[in-house]
Formats: structure tokens, C-alpha cells, sequence
């Protein structure tokens, strides 16, 4: 998925999770693998500090960017994840995030499923592959599911809940 925005000069992106391919306008990129485009591994269920080995510094970005990789949070963790990128946004700062709508997915699950079709696709959109690609150590990467899910309006709340406008 492609996404694009108009990044303003002097403005400084973080990018959430940037997996396999770093986005161009990202200053920062992090994920949870080490990957040559990678600047450094973080663990999106901690704290970014220097206390968890992932610092960064509170108000640093303008922006963070993240592309179906907030639902690799544990649900447990996931309200300090939206406070965490809070911190680290610089007052008015933005979060450009893109995740799945778990209710839409759950009601194609159900259609598909009820119709015949049986595909894994459908339950790999709702858990995530759960085997994407080498990890660190060459193999299967197993922290490819999905941890958290919501809806829209779930989620809006949750990023009231957070601090965010």
C-alpha cells in the first residue's frame, strides 16, 4: 500500500513498523526486526525510553506513520503504545495510521465462509499470516498475527483516550 503526503521542510516523520520497505518521506524508520532500511528495533509494546532500550525523545516528530502495524500490539499494551506516540509527537503533530477494520473482517469471515469458501485468506486477514518471511535468526517470523483488533469508532475513542484531538 502506498501511502502519500505532502511532508513540509524541516518536518521530521517517524515511521511505525516500516517492515520490509522504508517509506520515502521517513526520517525514522523502526520495526521490530532488524532489516537493512531499518535505523533501529523497537518493541511497540514497551515504552520508547531509554529505561526499555528504545529511546526516543518526547515532542521529536511531526508526524508518525504507521501501516498495518499497530495491530501487531498486544491488546494489553495497546493504550501505552497511542500514549507513547503522543509523547513523541511535537505539539499539533499528526499519526497517519492504517490498520484493518476487525468488524468488516469478521462480517467477510462469516459471508465467505458461510458460502463455501474456506480459504485461509480469510482467517489470515483476521489473525495475520502468523509466518511471514525470515526473522532475525533465518526463520519463520512468528510475530506476523495480529493482537488487537477494532472498528472505527472503537478505535476513535481509544485515540481520545490518549490525548489525541
Amino acid at each position: 500500500m502506498e501511502i502519500n503526503f505532502n511532508k513540509q521542510t524541516g518536518q521530521r516523520i517517524l515511521e511505525l513498523g516500516c517492515g520490509d520497505k522504508r517509506h520515502p518521506n521517513a526520517d525514522v524508520a523502526v520495526d521490530s526486526r532488524k532489516l537493512p532500511h531499518v535505523d533501529f528495533v523497537v518493541d511497540m509494546n514497551l515504552p520508547f525510553d531509554a529505561e526499555h532500550g528504545q529511546a526516543i525523545s518526547s515532542a521529536e516528530f511531526n508526524a508518525v506513520l504507521s501501516v498495518y502495524s499497530i495491530e501487531h500490539v498486544s491488546w494489553r499494551n495497546f493504550r501505552g503504545l497511542l500514549k507513547e506516540i503522543c509523547r513523541v509527537l511535537k505539539p499539533g503533530g499528526k499519526l497517519i495510521a492504517v490498520t484493518a477494520d476487525l468488524y468488516q473482517q469478521a462480517k467477510m469471515f462469516v459471508e465467505k465462509t458461510d458460502a463455501g469458501d474456506f480459504d485461509d485468506r480469510w482467517v489470515c486477514q483476521i489473525f495475520g499470516d502468523q509466518n511471514y518471511g525470515p526473522g532475525d535468526d533465518g526463520k519463520a517470523w512468528l510475530n506476523n498475527a495480529h493482537f488487537v483488533g477494532f472498528d472505527p469508532k472503537k478505535l476513535t475513542l481509544l485515540l481520545r483516550e490518549a490525548g489525541f484531538d
